[in-house]
């Protein structure tokens, strides 16, 4: 091409600019919005005209439970908790003796301070539900809604009506869990307890291959045990392992 229609070219360029009354380049050259982006292509450097907008998801805080981020694919969420005779046993920090008149919590009651902390902090765009266990199940909705402030208000109501019950069916309350919504595909599940019932074969084990059938969905499932030893906290671990989620100790 002539050097002519370079001068035009560029000619038109500086008038588009001068008329758009933009600020000019630090190297002297007048800059429109249209090529700005060139010098950041490539680079993996936002431009700094450019913002996300406030509502973008990106931006919105991943749940929290016990403090610890859970991944949400999807924007679903589910709470299986553990409402077992032994969540009834008292929390008793270092240097505190049990019998000494004071009165200490008990695990159930950090869990539902946690949980209620977890759900108050969703952002409106997950979708989530809870389920309690014992050797039976109860879910709060029969499927997942909205984090909307009165749904909110609603979980945590139902939270701090939970009461310590029975033996410990730990499959079924995955199964029912899983099995609210099977686009969910993040999945808590906080115990205490070894499963001792709910299925033929009530070993570990036996639990363990029951919830990998129900989790049709490969959900990842992320297990926060309460106490957790030994064979119980093998279990924990091997469950959350078989999905691809993580493990927590909680004191």
């Amino acid at each position: 091409m002539s050097r002519w229609f370079w001068v035009l070219l560029l000619g038109g360029a500086v008038a588009l600019a001068q008329d758009l009354d933009l600020p000019v380049h630090p190297d002297s050259a007048p800059v429109s919005s249209l090529t700005a982006g060139l010098k950041y292509a490539g680079t993996g450097v936002r431009r700094p005209d450019l913002t996300l907008p406030s509502d973008d998801p990106r931006d919105e805080p991943p749940p929290v439970f016990f403090g610890e981020e859970i991944e949400c694919e999807a924007d679903r969420l589910v709470y299986v908790i553990d409402v077992s005779g032994s969540m009834g046993a008292h929390v008793i920090p270092p240097g505190g003796r049990y019998g000494d008149g004071t009165v200490y919590p008990t695990r159930l009651d950090g869990a539902k301070r946690e949980l209620t902390r977890s759900i108050r902090g969703l952002t409106p765009s997950i979708q989530f539900d809870c389920v309690q266990f014992d050797c039976s199940t109860s879910w709060l909705w029969p499927k997942l809604r909205a984090a909307s402030p009165e749904n909110k208000a609603l979980a945590c109501a139902w939270v701090e009506r939970l009461v310590r019950l029975g033996t410990t069916g730990t499959a079924r309350g995955m199964a029912l869990g899983l099995g609210l919504d099977r686009a969910c595909l993040s999945v808590v599940l906080l115990t205490d307890g070894a499963p001792n019932c709910g299925l033929q074969d009530n070993t570990p084990d036996g639990h363990r291959t029951a919830i990998n059938a129900y989790n049709t969905q490969r959900a990842m499932i992320n297990v926060f045990g309460i106490a957790a030893s030994g064979p119980m906290r093998a279990f924990c671990q091997q469950v959350a392992a078989d999905s691809g989620g993580s493990y927590y100790d909680v004191p």
